[in-house]
């Protein structure tokens, strides 16, 4: 026989209410997870950063190194990798005509400067020639020997040219001094004789009155004196001749040496015209000359070495290697996308990430923006636009982290810090883009 169990009325609605108590609480929790999680998204900051790729580099680009006519290979003195200073020799260029041009302009400079030296020194006066320091440093060259003497030997044969023409007038004047000396001991000795002469005359002629002594007596002593006279007369008109002579042969000395000195400023004015000439071409033969030898304008690490082989031909200007300046700082230089560059500022916290090293295990360095490009660029294989922006790394995140060596070209990721947004901020912000877009009217 079948029982029926009918439950009471307040049994039921314990019943029902002891369904609900589940639900109302599953309802609050989720009330309160999305509660929290929606307070979370609003109100918890989270650290924002323009991430971009990148790669290490010196912070001086390598030097490209050149030559600016080209020419054949002589030697090779470097291989990539070395590491060399500034000056050092890299490759040597042979070029015959340059070392033609060099020594004929070298060899007409030389003989110029040793002319100049002996016409200067014809024009000073000096009694021995000098040369300069320049030249007697190159007297070791047989060249340059024989120069040097050729313009001693014709400096001392002018000089005693010109000694012997004044010596001749010199001795010519000392003749006409030693005549005019002789002259002056006749002439006085013929005045004497007039002053005895003529006081005989007087005294004859008292005697003549009183007819003691002829009158041609007088008379013949009166022309003795005349005679006398007359010599004195010729032999003062000789001294002012000698006299004369004496001051045309001085003037004539004065005038010799005078031409010499003129002679020796006028070929001096020519050859220092030609040495100021040979200078100016001398310079770019040096010039090119020195450029034979390339060497290293810098201190670094040669890379990228294009030359391997002696006697091959280099064009003017081709590139030949490229060096890593060796103490410029390295720095980290990344692509930032152009709708990122307006979170990007200087000295802008960054850090880096090598990716070279495993990134679980590898650090994180620390920088500073340090540049930013003043426009953007574009790739020239993706056609992407891009900005430039260089990271500094801090000297003391690198002493902190000496397992990680940098290396230029070694690539990076950059994790520019920008200012600090919610989760929100990020869900609402293309919504509002979105609806500030579309709210516009077409």
């Amino acid at each position: 026989m079948a029982t029926t169990s009918y439950l009471k009325p307040w049994q039921g609605l314990h019943a029902a209410a002891d369904v609900r108590r589940p639900i109302r609480q599953g309802l609050i929790i989720i009330l309160l997870s999305f509660g929290g999680f929606g307070a979370w998204a609003a109100l918890a900051p989270l650290s924002g950063a323009v991430v971009a790729p990148g790669y290490v580099k010196v912070d001086a680009n390598r030097k490209t190194v050149q030559h600016l006519e080209g020419g054949i290979i002589k030697e090779i003195l470097v291989r990539d990798g070395d590491r060399v200073a500034a000056g050092q020799p890299l490759v040597v260029i042979e070029d015959t005509q340059v070392d033609a041009s060099l020594d004929l302009i070298a060899g007409q400079l030389n003989s110029v400067l040793a002319r100049i030296a002996r016409l200067a020194a014809e024009y000073d006066g000096l009694e021995a020639l000098e040369f300069p320091r320049r030249l007697l440093a190159l007297e070791v060259d047989p060249e340059i020997s024989e120069i040097l003497r050729r313009e001693t030997v014709l400096f001392n044969s002018r000089r005693a040219s010109l000694q012997d023409r004044i010596r001749l007038y010199e001795q010519e004047i000392s003749q006409a001094r030693e005549q005019i000396q002789a002259l002056l001991q006749q002439i006085r000795a013929e005045e004497t004789a007039i002053s005895l002469l003529q006081q005989e005359i007087a005294a004859n002629q008292d005697l003549e009155k009183k007819q003691y002594v002829q009158k041609t007596h007088i008379l013949t002593l009166q022309r003795t004196v005349e005679e006398y006279q007359a010599r004195r007369g010729e032999h003062l008109a000789d001294s002012a001749l000698a006299r004369q002579k004496i001051t045309e042969l001085e003037l004539r000395i004065i005038e010799v040496k005078n031409s010499y000195i003129q002679d020796a400023a006028d070929l001096l004015t020519q050859e220092q015209s030609k040495a100021n000439e040979l200078e100016e071409r001398l310079r770019p033969a040096q010039d090119a000359n020195r450029r034979k030898q390339i060497t290293a304008p810098i201190m670094g690490d040669i890379v990228n070495l294009r030359v391997f082989t002696v006697g091959g031909v280099i064009g003017p200007r081709e590139p030949i290697l490229d060096i890593v300046p060796a103490d410029n700082p390295l720095i980290v230089e990344a692509q930032v996308d152009v709708n990122d560059i307006d979170d990007i500022y200087m000295e802008q916290a960054a850090d880096v990430q090598l990716t070279a090293y495993k990134t679980r295990t590898a650090p994180l360095l620390t920088g500073k923006v340090v540049y930013i490009s003043a426009d953007r660029l574009i790739n020239e294989q993706s056609g992407i636009p891009f900005y430039i922006c260089r990271i500094e790394i801090d000297s003391e995140s690198q002493r902190d982290t000496p397992e990680l060596e940098l290396y230029p070209g070694m690539p990076a990721e950059v994790f520019i810090k920008t200012k600090n947004r919610t989760l929100l901020d990020y869900i609402l912000s293309p919504i509002e883009s979105t609806l500030r877009r579309s709210l516009r009217e077409s």
